[in-house]
């Protein structure tokens, strides 16, 4: 019983999380071909961060270029697996929705959202390690200083909480 709630806790979650990111993309506005584009570097808050950070940096045209080149392969790459991914959300749908429950196809639709995030994940993360590449040293350290500042500015915007006693 343990492992059918937690299947449909996770199947819940990746619905509802598939959704969300099958939303607009950063003009707010659809897609071609009536399919949403997804949001940023691919729905990785820690990618869509640091490219905000990188786009502060005083890059040269070239670095620009190249940056550019690398989130459109990015891009390229990454969408038959999202694409794959939202029509793996659509039939968790429906799945939820039958009269009968069927583990074996929400266990096959959890395990290939597994393998479609590893990949997601394997191909942003060399995209950002090529667009580091990029960046000069100084570029490096100001982009480290971004990310402490932010830590900084987060922590205080944060409520301490009161310690229960």
């Amino acid at each position: 019983m343990n492992k059918l709630m937690i299947t449909l806790v996770a199947s819940l979650i990746l619905t509802v999380a598939g959704t969300a990111m099958a939303q607009e993309d950063y003009t707010g506005e659809r897609g071609k071909g009536g399919m949403r584009e997804h949001r940023g570097m691919q729905n990785s808050p820690i990618a869509d961060q640091w490219m905000r950070a990188i786009r502060l940096l005083d890059l040269s045209v070239e670095q620009e270029e190249n940056i550019k080149a690398i989130t459109k392969g990015l891009k390229e790459s990454i969408r038959p697996i999202m694409h794959e991914t939202m029509e793996g959300h659509k039939a968790m749908q429906e799945l939820i929705k039958a009269d009968v429950y069927d583990q074996e196809a929400v266990t096959l639709i959890a395990e290939n959202e597994g393998r479609l995030a590893t990949e997601r994940i394997l191909i942003t993360s060399r995209a950002m390690s090529d667009i580091f590449s990029q960046l000069t040293n100084e570029q490096r350290i100001a982009l480290e200083e971004m990310k402490v500042t932010r830590k900084g500015k987060r922590g205080e915007k944060r409520p301490s909480k009161p310690v229960e006693g």
